[in-house]
C-alpha cells in the first residue's frame, strides 16, 4: 500500500511541475544514464512517423518522468500512466529504456531519448508495448532572449573558481537544477524560485573602553600675593613717613613717591615680542594647555563563516513557502578522485556544520564549482 502511494505521489509532483512551462533542448544534457533519473521532459509538439503534420501540444499536456524504476506518463488516455522500467541502456542515439507490462512480461515497450552532439535531448519516441505505435515528442529551442536572460542569472559551469577553501567566501551560487535525492525528482530552477547558495564570513568587533585618571593640579603658590602685600607695607611706610616732614623736603618726597607708583615696566619689549616666531608662540601655547584624559580600547575580533540557502519552495497542497536554511561552518576537509577527467567532478570539500551535519561541494578538475549537496538536495549549476 505503502509502495502504491509514492508511486502516486511521484506521479502527481511530475503531472504538477509539467503543467508550468516546457522542457527545451539546452536545459540539461545527459552524458550518463543516472542523469535521466529524476528528469522529466514536457514535449511542445508530437508527431506519428509517416505523418508530416506535427501537432502542437500545450505545456504539460504530455509528459515523460523517469525514475530508478518507473516511467510516468502524462497524456490522453491511450498513453497515460505508469510503466516498469526494465533497462535503460546507451544507443547511437542517445538512451533508450525498456519497458515491462507487469501485467504481460512479454508485452514490452520503450522510449527513446534522441540527444545532439552536446548531448542535450532534441525528441522522445514512445512506444506502450509490442503492438503500439510510436510517438515522436519533440522538445522546444529555447528562445534567445530567454537564453541570455539565464545565462546573465544563474551560475555556469566554469564561472566560479575555487582555488582554496579561504576563497569561498563572498561568494554566491545560483543553481539551475534542484535534485531530490530520495524521491529521485529533478526539478528545474527559475528567477523566480530566488534560490542562491551564499558563502558568508561575519566579522564582530567588540570593544572596551577605560578612562585614566585625570591628573591632578598644582596648588597655586602664595609667593605673587605675598609679594603684592610686602610692596603694599613698603608704600605704606613711605607716606607714613610724609607726617614728620615739613617744607621742601616734605615735597620732594611726595614726587618721589608718585614717580615710583606710576612708573610701569613692560612685561616684554616690543622689539624683542616682534622677533619671536609664530612657531615658538604655537609651542608656548601647546606647553600651557592643559593635559586631555587619554581613552584606552581593547578589541576583540571574531570571525564566524556560514553557509546559506535561500530559495521558495512549493508544497504538495499548491501552497509557496519561502525557506532560509543557515549553517555555521566548523571545518572544511578536500578529498580528490584522481580517477576523474578535467570536466568531471574530481574535488570535494566536505563542509561540517554543527549537528555533525555535512554539505558537500562538487569542484571539477580545473578546480570550478559544478554542484553542491545539502541535505539531501543536489544543486546544479547551469550546463550539466
Amino acid at each position: 500500500m505503502r509502495l502504491i502511494l509514492l508511486a502516486v505521489f511521484f506521479f502527481i509532483s511530475f503531472k504538477a511541475a509539467s503543467q508550468e512551462t516546457f522542457s527545451h533542448i539546452k536545459e540539461r544534457t545527459f552524458k550518463d544514464p543516472t542523469d535521466l533519473i529524476g528528469y522529466n521532459f514536457r514535449p511542445f509538439k508530437m508527431e506519428i512517423p509517416g505523418n508530416y503534420n506535427p501537432t502542437m501540444v500545450k505545456a504539460g499536456e504530455y509528459s515523460f518522468g523517469i525514475t530508478r524504476g518507473r516511467l510516468y506518463v502524462n497524456g490522453n488516455r491511450e498513453i497515460e500512466g505508469l510503466y516498469e522500467i526494465n533497462n535503460i541502456e546507451p544507443a547511437n542515439y542517445g538512451y533508450r529504456i525498456l519497458l515491462l507490462n507487469s501485467r504481460n512480461p512479454s508485452d514490452r515497450g520503450h522510449l527513446k531519448i534522441i540527444l545532439n552532439k552536446y548531448a542535450e535531448a532534441e525528441s522522445v519516441i514512445f512506444k506502450k508495448g509490442k503492438k503500439g505505435q510510436e510517438v515522436i515528442f519533440h522538445l522546444p529551442d529555447a528562445k534567445k532572449n530567454v537564453l541570455d536572460q539565464e545565462k546573465k542569472y544563474f551560475t555556469d559551469l566554469g564561472e566560479i573558481t575555487v582555488e582554496h577553501s579561504d576563497s569561498l567566501w563572498g561568494q554566491r551560487i545560483f543553481p539551475y537544477i534542484r535534485i531530490d535525492q530520495q524521491a529521485n525528482i529533478q526539478s528545474r530552477l527559475y528567477e523566480v524560485d530566488s534560490t542562491v547558495i551564499t558563502f558568508e564570513e561575519v566579522i564582530t568587533i567588540k570593544e572596551k573602553k577605560k578612562k585614566r585618571p585625570k591628573t591632578k593640579k598644582k596648588p597655586k603658590t602664595k609667593k605673587k600675593k605675598k609679594r603684592k602685600k610686602e610692596k603694599v607695607e613698603e608704600e605704606e611706610e613711605e607716606w607714613g613717613s610724609l607726617a614728620e616732614m615739613n617744607g621742601e623736603n616734605k615735597e620732594e618726597k611726595i614726587e618721589e613717591i608718585v614717580q615710583k607708583v606710576t612708573e610701569k615696566k613692560p612685561r616684554v619689549p616690543i622689539e624683542e615680542e616682534s622677533q619671536l616666531e609664530k612657531s615658538d608662540l604655537e609651542e608656548i601655547d601647546k606647553a600651557a594647555a592643559p593635559e586631555k584624559d587619554e581613552v584606552v580600547v581593547k578589541r576583540k575580533v571574531t570571525k564566524k563563516y556560514y553557509v546559506k540557502v535561500k530559495t521558495i519552495v512549493k508544497n504538495e497542497n499548491r501552497t509557496i513557502e519561502k525557506k532560509t536554511l543557515s549553517f555555521l561552518v566548523k571545518g572544511i576537509d578536500e578529498r580528490e578522485d584522481t580517477s576523474a577527467k578535467s570536466n568531471e567532478e574530481r574535488f570535494q570539500l566536505s563542509i561540517k556544520s554543527k549537528g555533525k551535519k555535512e554539505l558537500y561541494l562538487y569542484l571539477n578538475g580545473d578546480r570550478t564549482v559544478s554542484s553542491i549537496e545539502i541535505e539531501g538536495i543536489k544543486y546544479l549549476v547551469r550546463g550539466h
